[in-house]
Order: C-alpha cells, then sequence, then structure tokens
C-alpha cells in the first residue's frame, strides 16, 4: 500500500490555487489587445437570405399603388386608407 506524502499534496493545492489566482487576474494591455485582434479576425458569420415574401396580391398592389403598404394591405386615396382589393 502506497502512501502519498502531505507535502506533496499541499504544494499540488498551493500551485492550483496560484494558477487560479493567476486566471483571475485581469491581463496585461499587451496580451488583451491581442485577444481583441484575434476576435476581430473571426467575426460571427450569419448569412442572411433574402426571400421574396410578398404574395402575387401584394406584389400587384404594389406595382399598381405607390402608398400601398404591404403589412396593412392598404394604400392611401385622397388621404385616407383604402383596402387593395386586386
Amino acid at each position: 500500500m502506497s502512501r502519498t506524502p502531505y507535502l506533496s499534496l499541499a504544494t499540488l493545492a498551493a500551485l492550483c490555487a496560484a494558477a487560479s489566482a493567476q486566471a483571475q487576474a485581469p491581463h496585461s494591455q499587451g496580451s488583451h489587445s491581442a485577444q481583441t485582434k484575434t476576435a476581430q479576425k473571426t467575426p460571427a458569420k450569419t448569412t442572411a437570405v433574402k426571400k421574396d415574401s410578398y404574395t402575387a396580391h401584394q406584389k400587384s398592389c404594389m406595382n399598381r399603388y405607390k402608398s400601398y403598404n404591404s403589412s396593412s394591405d392598404t394604400y392611401l386615396l385622397k388621404g385616407k386608407k383604402v383596402r387593395c382589393k386586386l
């Protein structure tokens, strides 16, 4: 049966505590700017795919009336909102 000496366990605990304190300490300006540059080199990739989400009805109303609003399906006629019936 082998026994681990207490001195090596205490040394290991001290080393872990020192490593933890060093990891939590703020970085120097040089290493922080290096991390920022690295983060800037690899931006998050987002691809926006624009789909034609207008229906045939909405497209025909947009072509006919300049003031057509697709969210309310209306256009302006003499200052009043009128529903598009195309």
